[in-house]
């Protein structure tokens, strides 16, 4: 069973990569971030971290299960 820690990373890693600008070290060119909404982010995280994977009820949105 993976770890919750690395759960949260990678749900972590989808929020930088999609709602940061990128810029282009090379150009300088900035490219908006890759998607508009915090829905088509949350889309992203449930194909790397299903719902079931992370804790239901109180707690943060990105809360996780431990493993046992």
């Amino acid at each position: 069973m993976e770890r919750a820690s690395a759960k949260l990373a990678a749900a972590l890693q989808i929020v930088f990569d999609t709602t940061s600008e990128q810029a282009d070290t090379d150009t300088g060119e900035i490219s908006p971030p890759e998607v508009e909404t915090l829905q088509a982010m949350g889309e992203r995280i449930e194909q790397v971290v299903p719902l079931s994977a992370r804790a239901v009820g109180q707690g943060p949105a990105f809360a996780f299960k431990r493993s046992k």
